[in-house]
């Protein structure tokens, strides 16, 4: 079995023996570990999705890795969302469009005629071929879709006046009599060729919001249901349990977190789930197959990292290098998930998991920490931690169920959280209540930040201001104002306000508009994930896939894996401490930091990085010209390193490398660098390394 991991890259997994094997970026060549789906042609080759937005289609032969992306074929787009191989064509559905590859040419499909009116080809959640060879299509939002190969026809609100509710098109599978199944949201549809049948949740479970559909050789029906539920129809009732009674096949404490994704059913007619936390498989009872996730961290990938100025620590949240899809040979997905808190005082770890009452599920979604009081948001709801005690903080009425926390924000009063369902709610440390914004049941929350007054939230649909005081809102986006993309990923609150987008970085007072995007300016990538501001004023920014970037106003300066000592360029979160040093999350290099020249990733590095009774080092003057004085001063004589590092992480002087030193001395840099030739005005890093523990600070020639 093949299965393809968001964030842990691609895993063979050998069900007889349980051996598994791991490609990822630290022993294979593979070009991404952000997988989404994967299919495997006639030859064996592995046919992968990705959607960190650059890589596109990969194709592994067992030797060799081959991407095929929007700059080198006519890929509609890099985000794959499916994969199906069939009669030696290899169907391929993006974020905008659908394509056909034989091997040799391409073929894309990106709107469609259809009577009097013309659909777009967007969001392709799920391919299924017929026995006809007529293709089927879920387009999300958009519609059910059949292609015959000449001639395309729509079924959605306006063409079946069953779906008059079907709001998503989520799944397709066809049975063994040739019925078409489409699972969706609110419900599920069968389709015999001339009648639509809808089933509406007969037993009280809801089969609606479905994230995958399958057909069994038996011509049993299984459905992954929102609320950790797998449902079995067989042809007559809706079975749970295999007796027709509460509850259904609900995924054990032992592998916990909603079903999410899709199932694949083995030669067997055995169950197999993605899960939050990996691999089950049902077969009359559950069996967990979750693989043993290695990292210096509790898990590889980092969600979010919030740092805590008073203590000096940092709360890091974590999340396991999921299951997204797999073959075996058709398809399989999970999602990715929390693994649990991590606290770093400087010097030691401390990791908390379900084990230690972290939360039921162990998921953590975002972080919003202050001093001993860290606030995590989970599944159906927040967690508090003090210090010592971890309590957890349930929605209740007027809140729904099966909600994600995915952003939090929070003043001296309140408590606000963003959900997946684009809900945002107030905590008041008794009762819940619900904000009325435009965002409700439309699009996820990405991020909330306070502003005096005003709450900011951003989603896929703009960004959302809300008057904490007389209640008002008003949604910001593309049609309305001159906001770069209506997908918003984060926000840093200050005069102006600035935006990570998916086509830029924003820079606004609401009034006037600011894009730096690749066309304009020096940023890497136009597709921002996280914003943070140093102490020096300078914005940096965590791109999908292209590094880590540093405006001073100016300029640009971009890091990345192949320029500095960064991990991995996809970039989930970013903060500074108070000695400006930056933290960095990333998908699958864990944490780094970037201390001014030294970039640090291993847990002893880091710790060895942090300023605690750090030995001082002062420079001047600064900004300096032709000569500067930088005085050292350790806690006492011993083995120490000095040098300079240019702005893009590059060793330029070295002065000593584990010289004998007295406690106290000064060292004068003419600003030349080892070749004996002056160094051009600009920014520079002067590093200390003494015991272990390293100090940097900044140096800044004028001429």
């Amino acid at each position: 079995m093949w299965l393809a991991t968001h964030g842990g890259g691609l895993l063979k997994y050998d069900q007889i023996t349980g051996n598994t094997v791991f490609f990822n970026k630290h022993n294979s060549a593979i070009p991404t570990v952000m997988l989404t789906v994967i299919a495997i042609d006639s030859l064996g080759n592995k046919w992968i999705g990705t959607d960190d937005g650059t890589t596109g289609l990969m194709c592994y032969n067992g030797t060799t890795w081959t991407c095929y992306n929007t700059l080198n074929s006519p890929l509609p787009s890099n985000i794959i969302q499916s994969i199906l191989f069939k009669g030696g064509i290899l169907w391929v559905g993006t974020k905008m469009g659908l394509a056909r590859f034989d091997g040799t040419s391409w073929t894309v499909f990106t709107l469609v005629t259809y009577g009097m009116n013309t659909y777009p080809v967007h969001n392709v959640k799920d391919i299924a071929i017929d026995s006809t060879a007529k293709l089927w299509i879920c387009c999300d939002q958009i519609a059910l879709m059949k292609f015959d190969g000449l001639n395309w026809t729509i079924y959605n609100s306006t063409t079946v006046p069953l779906f008059m509710s079907l709001n998503s098109y989520n799944c397709v599978t066809i049975d063994k009599y040739g019925n078409i199944w489409c699972g969706g949201a609110p419900s599920v549809y069968k389709f015999n060729g001339s009648i639509w049948t809808m089933f509406a949740n007969p037993t009280g479970v809801a089969l609606g919001h479905a994230q995958d559909i399958k057909a069994d050789t038996s011509g049993n029906i299984w459905l992954l249901s929102v609320g950790n539920y797998l449902v079995h129809y067989d042809g007559v009732n809706w079975l749970y349990n295999g007796i027709g009674a509460n509850p259904p096949f609900q995924i054990p404490v032992s592998v916990p977190g909603p079903i999410t994704g899709k199932i694949y059913l083995d030669n067997n007619n055995s169950v197999w789930v993605g899960l939050w936390f990996g691999l089950a498989k049902y077969n009359g009872s559950w069996i967990d197959y979750t693989p043993a996730i290695h990292s210096d961290l509790t898990a590889g990938g980092i969600s979010s990292v919030n740092y805590i100025p008073s203590s000096q620590s940092f709360s890091i949240g974590e999340f396991f290098n999921s299951f997204y899809d797999s073959y075996y040979p058709p398809s399989f997905p999970g999602f990715f998930v929390g693994s649990g808190l991590t606290i770093f005082d400087g010097i030691n770890w401390n990791q908390f998991d379900v084990n230690d009452s972290c939360h039921q599920y162990s998921c953590l979604y975002s972080l919003n920490s202050r001093p001993s009081d860290i606030w995590m948001g989970i599944s159906n709801g927040i967690a508090h931690y003090d210090g010592s005690v971890f309590t957890k903080h349930f929605w209740n009425t007027p809140c729904s169920a099966y909600e994600l926390t995915l952003a939090i924000a929070r003043d001296n009063n309140a408590v606000y959280t963003g959900t997946d369902k684009g809900h945002i709610y107030k905590y008041n440390g008794l009762f819940w209540s619900s904000l009325s914004t435009p965002l409700s049941l439309i699009s996820p929350v990405n991020t909330l930040v306070l502003k005096e007054n005003f709450l900011f939230a951003g989603s896929q649909m703009g960004l959302l201001q809300y008057d904490t005081a007389s209640t008002t809102s008003f949604v910001f986006n593309t049609s309305n104002s001159p906001l770069a993309s209506d997908t918003i990923n984060d926000i840093l609150p200050g005069k102006p306000l600035w935006i990570a987008t998916d086509r830029g970085l924003v820079s606004t007072d609401l009034s006037l508009w600011t894009t730096y995007n690749t066309s304009n300016s020096g940023i890497p990538s136009n597709m921002i994930s996280c914003i943070t501001k140093d102490s020096l004023q300078n914005i940096w920014l965590g791109t999908k896939g292209y590094g880590v970037a540093m405006f001073d106003g100016n300029n640009f300066t971009v890091y990345n894996t192949a320029n500095s000592g960064l991990t991995d360029n996809y970039i989930t979160d970013i903060v500074t401490d108070d000695d400006n040093n930056i933290w960095i999350g990333t998908y699958d290099g864990g944490l780094c930091t970037f201390k001014y020249g030294l970039w640090l990733s291993e847990n002893q590095s880091l710790q060895n990085s942090w300023k605690k009774d750090n030995p001082a080092m002062t420079i001047s003057p600064n900004p300096f010209q032709t000569t500067t004085k930088i005085h050292i001063s350790l806690n006492h004589p011993g083995e120490a390193s000095l040098c300079i590092f240019n702005s893009l992480g590059q060793q330029i002087k070295t002065f000593f490398t584990d010289k004998a030193c007295p406690e106290k001395f000064d060292i004068f840099w003419d600003g030349n660098n080892d070749a004996g030739m002056k160094v051009c005005p600009g920014v520079y890093f002067c590093s200390l390394v003494f015991d272990g523990r390293n100090e940097s600070e900044r140096i800044v020639i004028v001429r």
